[in-house]
């Protein structure tokens, strides 16, 4: 570093390291060619140029270097497929209907456990049913008109049968060995250095979550709501900083879905059901877990977008519970609810980006040794446990640049940072962020749920 950026920070903050996604895969951040294909579609449609805005709408779903859609003619139908997860949604237009399909498996004799679930949710899906075909193979199936095949219709029953498929694939595996799957090519494997670090993350922090609610007993039945912040925000932190694809990511839905399931007021309930799910991860051997990471491509995001207000709402909301655990130096309560902030709308929203790039430096404090595990350069941890004041001032500017041309407002500002240590570091730094102009410089439509 040389003397002027020794005194005035770097421009160019950068952390090196091996190139891995986090969190959630989100579409709700469209390209503007992507919004003209569908500007293109809707008028086509309305135009009765059917066909040629079905062309327009997959466009519209086909994300820059993703090759996430592939379509071509034979003769005079229309072939296409769509990624999702590890599964290919494959379809066909001709000149009256529109049909798409996934397979999911194939077998001599289902089983009759299985037949029945899949029989109930038929009556929860909207768009979609499952199906077997003459040679026995399970496939859930969406069809529809031509002339009925409007862009809104299409995007969500697309999204339902490509979304649903990929969901149940690796549970139904996980719970019917017997059943074999007919695509395993289009799952992305991951080196196994970054595979063991996910593992042992995972195991080090539930079994840490464990120890601690054993270590504290008189928090456990005194001041669940305590407790419960340190629960969610390791499944939250799991599930974004490992993003597992199968029954662990079941099984992290269904914490999730316990706490704020309004049938069960008691905090210590949700807390010991959480608990109990933990020990059910834990029992996983290493083979099942490895089955969990792998890259994947996809087209439909599972979360609507979050605006400003949201984000601003949640945090004001539970900074307020931090306060007094800050004052009480109670320090891995006030680490648990930051996290959880971060993990929640991680988990429920697609976030503003440079908001993600917000929350994800929280996660790289916090879990420092798991980023060098992984082969990331990170700053170096001062003695209060967080960056140095430089360090967090150059990372600010580069967020502020990177994301300047859409947020034009966006100016998060290091003297609204408290550093002294880092409890009031986590309460100030949230604060900042819910203080931010997050408006867009042209803040464009969005398809939400």
């Amino acid at each position: 570093m040389n003397f002027l950026s020794y005194f005035f920070g770097d421009n160019h903050f950068q952390i090196k390291g091996p190139k891995i996604d986090f969190g959630r895969f989100s579409d709700a951040q469209k390209s503007t060619s992507q919004y003209k294909s569908w500007d293109l579609a809707i008028q086509q449609f309305k135009k009765k140029e059917l066909k040629n805005s079905f062309l327009s709408f997959l466009d519209y779903l086909s994300l820059d270097s993703k090759n996430n859609v592939n379509y071509q003619f034979k003769e005079t139908k229309l072939h296409f497929t769509i990624f999702q997860g590890s599964k290919q949604v494959n379809g066909v237009v001709d000149e009256n209907k529109i049909l798409a399909w996934v397979t999911l498996a194939k077998a001599d004799e289902f089983p009759i456990q299985l037949i029945r679930e899949l029989c109930e949710k038929n009556y929860t899906l909207q768009f979609c049913r499952y199906a077997l075909s003459p040679d026995n193979e399970l496939k859930l199936i969406t069809d529809s008109f031509l002339y009925d095949a409007s862009p809104y219709k299409m995007y969500y029953s697309l999204k339902e049968l490509a979304t649903s498929a990929d969901k149940l694939d690796d549970i139904m595996y996980f719970r019917f060995p017997e059943i074999q799957p007919l695509f395993n090519d289009i799952k992305i494997q991951l080196p196994n250095k970054e595979v063991n670090c996910k593992i042992d993350f995972l195991n080090r922090t539930i079994n840490g979550a464990i120890e601690y609610c054993r270590d504290h007993p008189y928090l456990l039945q005194h001041n669940p709501g305590a407790i419960s912040y340190i629960l969610l925000s390791v499944a939250y932190k799991i599930d974004y900083l490992t993003k597992p694809e199968g029954q662990v990511n079941d099984y992290l839905e269904q914490i999730h879905a316990i706490f704020f399931s309004k049938e069960e007021k008691s905090l210590n309930i949700k807390n010991r059901k959480i608990l109990e799910i933990f020990a059910q991860i834990t029992k996983l051997d290493t083979a099942q877990l490895k089955m969990e990471f792998y890259n994947i491509v996809s087209t439909f995001g599972l979360h609507p977008p979050a605006n400003s207000n949201k984000i601003k709402h949640l945090i004001h909301s539970e900074l307020t519970n931090m306060q007094w655990y800050v004052e009480n130096e109670m320090e891995d309560i006030v680490w648990g609810i930051t996290e959880y902030i971060c993990g929640y709308s991680l988990f429920n929203f697609s976030v503003p980006p440079p908001v993600k790039d917000l929350f994800h430096v929280l996660f790289q404090i916090r879990n420092h040794q798991y980023f060098l595990d992984l082969g990331y350069e990170v700053p170096e941890l001062n003695s209060e446990g967080i960056w140095n004041k430089r360090t967090l001032q150059s990372f600010l500017r580069n967020v502020k640049e990177t994301h300047l041309n859409e947020f034009p407002n966006f100016n998060p500002h290091i003297g609204d940072v408290d550093m002294s240590n880092k409890m009031v570091f986590c309460e100030s730094y949230l604060r900042m962020v819910a203080n931010l102009d997050l408006m867009r410089e042209n803040e464009p439509y969005a398809l939400t749920d």
